[in-house]
């Protein structure tokens, strides 16, 4: 793996998709156990897609992380969907991830049936307090942990070859 630093800017080159989701979950997992130590609960915006399959998997294998304490969100959803279409992103996450692990809660974006309006996400739950940790696979490239008020945003990308 390669590292490339620019000011507050970390970049991890990996050779394979599962070199680059194992370490992207590693940085995640630490900043979770990080916040999870210095207050009670953290939540997390989760981004779905496929290409975040190897980050989740190894994240779910992390040891030392109170998921009691963690509240799941996700980022977007398709509107006009059946609640139980398996395209729904919601749904795939619970598949990949949310069904895995003793999460405190999980919040689903709730699809209108008629995309006439932007869905409903619970917004009281996302009021200002401590630490949203935001996770999202960018096409082939994923960062990691971002917070809202970021020190250091790690890019993680698999190598061309």
């Amino acid at each position: 793996m390669t590292t490339l630093k620019r000011d507050e800017l970390v970049v991890h080159v990996a050779e394979s998709s599962s070199v680059m989701g194992a370490c992207a979950a590693a940085d995640i997992a630490s900043e979770i156990r990080a916040c999870l130590g210095r207050q009670p609960s953290v939540r997390m915006i989760f981004a779905a897609a496929p290409s975040q399959s190897e980050m989740l998997g190894a994240l779910r294998l992390q040891k030392d992380i109170d998921w009691s304490r963690v509240t799941a969100f996700h980022m977007d959803e398709y509107l006009g969907l059946a609640a139980d279409a398996p395209q729904r992103f919601g749904l795939w996450l619970r598949r990949a991830i949310f069904d895995h692990l003793p999460f405190a809660a999980v919040h689903l974006i709730q699809p209108e049936t008629i995309p006439t309006r932007p869905p409903r996400i619970m917004p009281r739950s996302l009021t200002p307090r401590p630490s949203i940790l935001f996770v999202a696979v960018l096409a082939r490239t994923v960062i990691s942990p971002l917070t809202i008020h970021p020190r250091t945003l790690k890019i993680h990308s698999p190598s061309k070859s």
